[in-house]
């Protein structure tokens, strides 16, 4: 534990190549200790090295098949790599396990979305703003999926809430300048 804890302190300080080196020790000396296999994936991934990531959050869920943040985080390593059928899989797993994370919702509704499946993403991002009403990125989120179908005025409240909630937000303030249009276009 205090080598997991030395290890992780390594990581948040940017020190990643000695962060690195704990972590594989510590596997050596504990294979089977999947925290370290997920913080060490999670290493990886903030480095860019996805197929390392990849490896290590897949040996922390075989360790440990209900470990929600390691599907999650693998899930969104599939969006990444265009691989939505496995992405949407360790998400829907992940909430599963902790079906009160609206980040998760909202991860899975952007792997959905990404697949080109807006009727799935829907429900996802709305699920994730009603666990957190403050989740600004996924009223966005939400948005943009409801104007790809159409779906105008329901855009506009959610573009709406995602600018109030977060001012600073310029594409929520694009895309509901988009909707606006398309309403005007629309004629009503």
């Amino acid at each position: 534990m205090a080598e997991l804890i030395a290890a992780d302190e390594l990581a948040s300080k940017g020190r990643t190549g000695e962060a690195e080196a704990a972590y594989l020790t510590l596997l050596k000396q504990s294979p089977d200790y999947e925290e370290a296999h997920f913080n060490l994936g999670f290493l990886y991934a903030r480095q860019g090295r996805t197929n390392d990531a990849i490896s290590h959050y897949e040996t922390a869920i075989r360790l440990v098949p209900t470990y929600a943040e390691a599907h999650s985080n693998l899930g969104n390593l599939f969006v990444r790599a265009k691989r939505f059928d496995e992405a949407i899989h360790h998400l829907q797993t992940a909430l599963a396990a902790d079906p009160k994370n609206s980040r998760t919702y909202n991860n899975l509704g952007s792997a959905f979305a990404s697949a080109g499946q807006m009727t799935n993403a829907i429900p996802q991002f709305a699920k994730a703003v009603q666990l957190n009403p403050d989740f600004a990125e996924a009223w966005f989120n939400l948005g943009r999926s409801q104007l790809v179908l159409d779906r105008v005025d329901e855009a506009i409240a959610a573009f709406q809430t995602a600018i109030r909630l977060e001012p600073s937000m310029g594409p929520a303030q694009g895309q509901l300048r988009k909707a606006m249009e398309r309403k005007q276009a629309l004629g009503y």
